[in-house]
């Protein structure tokens, strides 16, 4: 004869039995679909309105809308570290964000082992009208839109994507331009000196045509 299934009793206003393979299927069909254990954790800490609204999402008397992220790639770019100043900021009108419209561009002069000094790379991508800084600001504002495939490169190497669009110089008079990156669980934002020779690991944001 049969078992029948082990339950968990979860408690509520009214007692409710969920089987082991209900709580099973559910986490399998969460995971499949990319949700961490702290998104889980947010869900089960939620509270009770926004539990009801995704089962109201369930039973169809509620529906999801997507919220659309515009970046503002006209505005003034944020100065991260005082004394610094904006030399060049190439604006580029506002966009909807989306991964696909973002190429991780390398020159030929970073592939294969070759290093390119990083003013003469400056130069070479401006035709490509490259992302400027406030792209990185917002995507490290709104980590959740951090593409999975930028975390690291063919070699298993975090990718450092560098937006060239905007150049800064600090209070020495040296030349940089920012990057961000994945590390930590979050998204990091930093910098690199353009008076030194940039390889394969440092992709820039350009449009994707």
């Amino acid at each position: 004869m049969g078992h029948a299934p082990r339950k968990v009793r979860i408690m509520h206003s009214t007692q409710q039995d969920y089987s082991f393979d209900q709580i099973a299927q559910l986490v399998a069909s969460l995971r499949k679909n990319g949700w961490s254990k702290d998104d889980i954790t947010k869900l089960g800490q939620a509270g009770n309105q926004r539990s009801a609204d995704v089962r109201n999402v369930l039973t169809g008397t509620a529906e999801v809308v997507v919220k659309v992220h515009v970046i503002d790639l006209d505005a003034d770019p944020l100065i991260p570290y005082e004394g610094w100043q904006v030399v060049e900021h190439q604006k580029g009108g506002k966009i909807e964000w989306s991964p696909e419209k973002v190429n991780l561009y390398l020159s030929p002069n970073q592939q294969n082992g070759k290093t390119i000094q990083g003013h003469k790379l400056w130069e070479e991508l401006q035709p490509k009208i490259p992302f400027n800084a406030n792209l990185l600001d917002y995507i490290a504002d709104h980590p959740h839109l951090f593409p999975e495939e930028w975390k690291v490169d063919e070699q298993g190497r975090t990718r450092y994507i560098y937006c060239h669009g905007t150049k800064y110089r600090d209070t020495d008079g040296s030349l940089y331009v920012r990057c961000f990156c994945w590390g930590g669980g979050h998204v990091q934002a930093n910098y690199y000196f353009l008076g030194v020779h940039w390889d394969d690991q440092d992709p820039a944001a350009v449009p994707a045509n």
